[in-house]
């Protein structure tokens, strides 16, 4: 029977942007939850994650001793409980006892992968170490328009069955195994990329990716399919089956929902008077979520509105399309709010402003460990510094005397959400601080902290919105109230 083995010291992981498109073009997984930094961006997770089976393989990699044959794993059992993002740093702590081997990836804060291998008698054979087994040599190409994932809606998915075996592009193993400090057995490898894949380009396809994963090898039978087994509508899970005649694999994954279609120009127009002609409006982060529905009620009340995005261009010349082909005109630009950036004068478009909406935001991380005072500073850099340092250009004119300053906030604060203190914190202090700056400046300043509204950042499985966004992001403008109380603001 296999020995007891020594404990493993942890080790540094990091996966490179480069590992995950070559994993791509090995696997056929050309998901672009994976590889398309602007798809990403309208996610909950506003950036590519690695494919969870491309971590494991790197786990594999690094903790099985070379002496260890890695063909005598009789039973893989991964639970993928985070994402794990590119070019961050990640740590692999391993036990054993004496048939098992039991692993974590985990970042600075939580366990983000937890997987335990059951090891074979090293008397019984080991599986065929060739690519004998495996299908033709297939070429993928990153963001390849002929390879796009599925679409399913619910009738799809519990339909789904596959006799075609999950492809595997043999001409980027040995980039993959180059990379690796024990190499892999092509079977494997062979059935982490076919689930890959089998996950995030066929069923469910775009939108989803793995929760959990169990491999069985041995001699199981010679027919190859792959379909689902069960559908839990409540939980968004699906349960797919996969077999070959070297394993049995069973999947769990998540039934992302589809990105949410947000509120059109047309509907704004519909329910949003036509306040000014004459007045001008800075968003600051208007290309997605809040920002972008908030440029849509300004520019259908008749402000001449100007937007800044930091990364995705795309999307922020979707939205100007929209606004323009009814007839009405708005301005964007690039602007990158960042420890290193100097904003000059001359770069804004528009100025004087007489509203200013500051929406910029980093990635929300959710810190279940011990206080991250680097994470509170990436915060607190961008909801105080970052506005400061737009504002106090010297010799500047961003604003009008009386302008209003508008920062929207959320009921998290109040609600002490779990896992977000540096983010309540660093909010908590822009509130503070920057209503004492805009006195000073004798512009007045409006905060709100809203409820979770139905936008692309806050989809996620479960998610539930019970409010109405229009009116939300109304009344963090003033838009209804100012044209009530005072309708001479909107007439000078």
């Amino acid at each position: 029977m296999m020995t007891s083995l020594s404990m493993t010291t942890h080790k540094k992981i990091i996966i490179k942007s480069e590992d995950v498109e070559n994993f791509s073009k090995l696997s056929g997984d050309v998901n672009p939850i994976h590889i398309d930094k602007e798809y990403t961006r309208r996610t909950f997770y506003g950036r590519p994650i690695v494919h969870g089976a491309l971590a494991t393989i790197r786990c594999l990699g690094e903790l099985l001793y070379p002496k260890i044959a890695t063909t005598h794993i009789q039973l893989i059992n991964i639970n993928f409980k985070q994402p794990v993002f590119c070019d961050e740093v990640c740590f692999l702590k391993q036990t054993t006892s004496q048939n098992k081997i039991r692993f974590e990836l985990c970042d600075n804060t939580q366990t983000l992968i937890s997987a335990s291998l059951t090891l074979k008698d090293t008397s019984i054979p080991s599986l065929n170490n060739t690519t004998d087994l495996l299908p033709p040599t297939n070429n993928f190409s990153v963001n390849s328009h002929s390879h796009n994932p599925n679409e399913m809606d619910e009738i799809q998915i519990t339909k789904f069955y596959s006799s075609s075996p999950p492809p595997f592009n043999s001409h980027f193993l040995n980039n993959l195994q180059g990379s690796l400090s024990t190499p892999i057995p092509i079977p494997l490898l062979y059935a982490l990329c076919g689930s890959s894949y089998s996950v995030g380009m066929r069923c469910p396809g775009l939108y989803s990716i793995l929760a959990n994963l169990k491999i069985q090898f041995g001699d199981i039978e010679t027919s190859q399919n792959y379909h689902c087994r069960s559908l839990l509508f409540r939980h968004n899970i699906v349960k797919l089956e996969m077999k070959h005649s070297h394993f049995s694999a069973t999947i769990d994954a998540f039934f992302r929902p589809k990105p949410l279609i947000t509120t059109n120009f047309e509907k704004v127009l519909n329910v949003t008077p036509h306040l000014t002609d004459k007045k001008r409006s800075l968003v600051v982060g208007g290309s997605r979520g809040i920002g972008a529905l908030a440029v849509k009620l300004l520019v259908a009340s008749g402000f001449k509105t100007v937007f800044t995005f930091a990364q995705s261009e795309g999307t922020a010349s979707e939205l100007a399309k929209n606004i323009k082909a009814n007839g009405y005109s708005v301005e964007y630009q690039k602007l990158t709010i960042s420890e290193k950036s100097n904003v000059p004068l001359a770069s804004i478009k528009g100025a004087p402003f007489d509203i200013l909406l500051y929406c910029a935001t980093p990635p929300l991380v959710f810190n279940h460990g011990s206080w991250d005072e680097a994470l509170y500073q990436k915060y607190y850099h961008m909801y105080v510094n970052g506005l400061k340092k737009l504002l106090q250009i010297k010799n500047s004119s961003l604003l009008t005397k009386g302008a209003t300053v508008i920062i929207p906030s959320t009921q998290a604060i109040n609600e002490k959400t779990p896992g977000l203190n540096e983010y309540i914190r660093a909010k908590e202090q822009a509130e503070k601080k920057l209503s004492t700056f805009c006195s000073t400046k004798h512009w007045k300043i409006r905060i709100k902290r809203l409820p979770i509204l139905p936008t692309d950042l806050t989809n996620r499985p479960g998610a539930v919105f019970n409010n109405d966004e229009v009116k939300e992001v109304c009344s963090l403008l003033g838009i209804q109230g100012l044209a009530r109380v005072n309708p001479t603001f909107y007439a000078k």
